[in-house]
């Protein structure tokens, strides 16, 4: 026999098989699925996006990041004076929640200190905006993110150059 052991099934193995082991294995396979699942529809979001704002930026896009976490910042819309709170504020009433910073700045104004570290400046660092997507988020959420930010940063585009006479 190759397997030694026990003498289960006539000496032809050599042991019983773990139930939890195996049940653990295929957690940590759905697990691993979920993530990729989550990063590839991630990255087809922000390839959308960058598609129709070619200025838009993504900080640490060449690092490997935390799945389901995206940072976008969008200078075309910080040269018209309108921030991440602004842009969050209009994703919020077309039902799409992102948060204006980083979550270490909730609730200030202050552009987020990374963003300043990596070379940014201060009215750009502010036009951020970060979405989280947690666990089994299906891909067409992603897609209709992609949709709504697109919509939003159009309008706030096409509103302050309005305004701004452009």
């Amino acid at each position: 026999s190759p397997i030694t052991g026990g003498g289960q099934d006539s000496g032809m193995r050599g042991g019983t098989e773990s139930f939890p082991l195996a049940a653990a294995f295929a957690a940590a396979i759905s697990e691993r699925t979920d993530a990729d699942t989550r990063e590839c529809a991630g990255r087809r979001m922000e390839e959308t996006l960058r598609a129709r704002f070619p200025t838009m930026r993504i900080p640490g896009e060449v690092a490997e990041r935390v799945g389901g976490i995206h940072c976008l910042v969008f200078p075309t819309l910080a040269v018209r004076g309108v921030t991440g709170e602004n842009l969050a504020l209009s994703l919020a009433m077309a039902g799409l929640y992102a948060s204006p910073g980083a979550a270490c700045h909730s609730g200030t104004d202050e552009p987020s200190a990374t963003l300043l570290a990596m070379g940014y400046p201060p009215e750009t660092a502010r036009a951020m905006i970060r979405l989280s997507f947690g666990h089994g988020v299906p891909e067409t959420e992603y897609e209709r993110a992609a949709e709504v930010i697109g919509a939003c940063v159009e309008r706030m585009l096409a509103v302050s150059a309005t305004d701004s006479g452009l």
